[in-house]
């Protein structure tokens, strides 16, 4: 048996049953407002099965050609895995993650900015010009696992992971009252990248307070409180 092909339909506003556009809507209106005068279309990727490393592809941002841009009148399509949408309702909050992913493809565009003027750049017909956006950071999780927070932007998407976890999901604001225990346990991991014993010391600070500790020490405390819902 064939498997069934990939087939794309547009999103039409008139007949959004699954309730893209307000999402995309909203977050045009209260986050990126730099897309405010860029046109979209939303599209339905029907049938995407995932890669060879079974990566599972939730959606992708294009921007569009120019000649298309022109005749078409568009600048970015965002194509949306619709059985992957869809299968959003099995979350405990399905509403996040579907505006997680729309606010991820849409973090893919942004206007061309002239660096001189700093104002958006126009074509000879006034249209307004457009670019793509590759992500904050391209990474695999081996290395980070191997080595730990080593790279300056891992750390700084490791920092933002953290943040987030306190500010954003109960079970975080509750384990974070100190920073001390922020993500200890991944990032100071089975192969934390030093010698054993090397007796590395550091100093963390928190809400005016510091704290000098080790390297050992610190993974010890990993690894004593995996798993305790205190530490996260």
């Amino acid at each position: 048996m064939k498997p069934a092909k990939l087939k794309v339909f547009p999103i039409s506003e008139a007949d959004d049953v699954c309730g893209v556009w307000p999402v995309f809507r909203e977050l045009i209106r209260t986050v990126h407002t730099d897309l405010a005068q860029a046109r979209f279309v939303l599209a339905w990727l029907i049938n995407k099965k995932p890669d060879k490393n079974g990566v599972v592809l939730y959606g992708k941002a294009q921007k569009v050609p120019e000649i298309w841009a022109r005749i078409a009148k568009v600048d970015f399509v965002i194509y949306l895995n619709r059985q992957e949408w869809l299968r959003f309702d099995e979350h405990d909050d399905p509403a996040r993650m579907r505006a997680y992913l729309l606010d991820h493809e849409l973090c893919h565009c942004a206007p061309d900015i002239d660096h001189d003027s700093g104002d958006q750049k126009i074509d000879e017909t006034g249209r307004l010009l457009w670019r793509m956006v590759k992500h904050d950071l391209q990474e695999f999780r081996g290395p980070v696992h191997r080595h730990g927070l080593c790279m300056a932007d891992v750390q700084a998407f490791a920092q933002v992971c953290a943040t987030a976890q306190r500010e954003l999901w109960p079970v975080g604001k509750e384990a974070a009252d100190d920073d001390l225990v922020m993500r200890i346990d991944e990032a100071l991991d089975d192969e934390p990248g030093w010698p054993e014993g090397a007796d590395l010391k550091c100093t963390i600070s928190s809400g005016g307070r510091s704290v000098e500790t080790t390297v050992d020490e610190l993974s010890r405390f990993a690894k004593e409180n995996r798993g305790n819902p205190g530490v996260n």
